[in-house]
């Protein structure tokens, strides 16, 4: 059986390693990723992107594309971030603490800011390069908002889950290789984790399901009622 890829994307968190509020998106802006991990206030605070950000959404991810990687079956799972500071970020890319965040922005300034980042240019180019055969997308209305176009012309060959709210689930078409695994405040009850942990907290969940699979990852992940019948098990 062929080795699976494996693309999974989540968002930038408020809560960080390191506060700087000065930060500004204009900051960023103005002098670019690049100068300012090597500003003398900066380089002390300056770390890979996976590491910067403390929210549990992001912890859990963490968590579970580090499962991911240990099952055998699986050639290589690919992580990276969407920052609304820095756009689409590789997970080892060095960055600045900084204060820039879609979640105070309209939708027209979302999509300025996502055409300025060239997020979906990127996203797009990196997900019909690396032909992967399954992509995994933890996203916020808002973050969603900024890859809203690119969602239209995603590779065919791949399959891809989408953990989203009711408002988040209007924002994706409806294709026959997306599939939607919907989250809400009952759900995070029932789980014991809050609203913001959510979507993390299920992916890591499939991961550690996904542990004792290994001969069968592929043909679980590409049906969702069998990924559906692994987040019914305990």
């Amino acid at each position: 059986m062929l080795a699976l890829k494996i693309f999974v994307l989540g968002s930038c968190t408020a809560k960080k390693k390191f506060k700087r509020l000065d930060i500004t998106c204009e900051v960023i802006d103005k002098f670019g990723r690049e100068k300012l991990i090597e500003r003398e206030d900066l380089k002390d605070m300056v770390l890979p992107a996976r590491d910067m950000y403390l929210g549990g959404q992001h912890l859990y991810t963490i968590k579970a594309v580090d499962i991911l990687r240990s099952i055998p079956s699986i050639e290589c799972v690919d992580f990276y971030i969407l920052s609304a500071g820095f756009g689409l970020l590789e997970e080892q890319t060095l960055i600045p603490p900084y204060e820039c965040t879609f979640g105070i922005m309209s939708k027209e300034e979302i999509r300025h800011r996502s055409k300025r980042l060239r997020i979906e240019e990127k996203l797009l180019k990196i997900l019909e390069r690396e032909n992967y055969d399954i992509a995994f997308f933890l996203l916020g209305v808002k973050y969603l908002i900024a890859i809203e176009e690119a969602l239209k012309s995603f590779p065919t060959n791949t399959f891809y889950y989408f953990y989203v709210s009711r408002g988040g689930s209007r924002i994706i078409p409806r294709k026959e290789n997306f599939s939607l695994i919907f989250i809400d405040k009952f759900k995070a009850r029932k789980y014991h984790v809050s609203r913001f942990e959510i979507k993390g907290f299920l992916f890591y969940n499939l991961a550690r399901k996904l542990l004792g699979q290994h001969d069968k990852i592929k043909e679980i992940l590409k049906k969702p009622s069998n990924v559906m019948r692994l987040y019914l098990t305990n």
